[in-house]
C-alpha cells in the first residue's frame, strides 16, 4: 500500500470528525512516512507497520469520542462514544468468534466425554469381572467415577 492509499483511507475512516481534528491525524501520520522513509524504508514497508487504516481509523474515533464525553459530558457525546465503542468492537467480535466457538466446543466434548467414561466405568463394574457388585448397579455406576 502506498503513502497516499493510507492517508486516503485513513481519512475516509475518520470522516464525520471535526475537520482540524482529522487534519492533525492525518499530518500526524505523513510525518511517520516522512520518518519511516528518511530510515529508508519503503512505503509498503511503513504502511504494512503503521497496520490497517480502517482498524486504526475506527480507534482513533473511539478515542475521540472517548475524550469528547470526558471533555463535554452530554448525551450527544455518550451517544457518540458508544457508537464508536460499537464500531471498534464489532470486527473484533466477528474475529474472536471462531476462536470462541472453537474452545467452548473442545470444553462440551471434554464434558461429554468424562461423563462417558463415568457412566462406563459403572458397567464394566456390573459386566466386568467384579459380576454382581455388592450394593446393585446403583452403587456399581456411582462406584464408576473412581475406575
Amino acid at each position: 500500500m502506498t503513502r497516499l492509499e493510507f492517508i486516503r483511507r485513513l481519512e475516509a475512516g475518520l470522516k464525520g470528525l471535526p475537520r482540524e481534528d482529522v487534519d492533525d491525524i492525518l499530518s500526524d501520520y505523513a510525518e511517520h512516512f516522512e520518518a519511516g522513509m528518511a530510515e529508508g524504508r519503503s512505503e509498503a514497508e511503513i504502511a504494512a507497520a503503521l497496520g490497517d487504516p480502517a482498524r486504526l481509523a475506527r480507534e482513533l474515533r473511539f478515542e475521540f469520542g472517548q475524550r469528547n464525553w470526558k471533555e463535554a459530558r452530554s448525551p450527544s457525546s455518550a451517544w457518540a462514544a458508544i457508537i464508536a465503542f460499537v464500531g471498534l468492537a464489532s470486527l473484533d467480535i466477528l474475529l474472536l468468534l471462531p476462536i470462541i466457538v472453537t474452545v467452548l466446543g473442545v470444553l462440551i466434548a471434554l464434558f461429554v466425554a468424562v461423563i462417558a467414561v463415568f457412566i462406563a466405568g459403572g458397567f464394566v463394574l456390573l459386566a466386568g469381572p467384579f459380576t454382581g457388585f455388592p450394593g446393585g448397579w446403583a452403587v456399581a455406576l456411582l462406584a464408576g467415577l473412581g475406575s
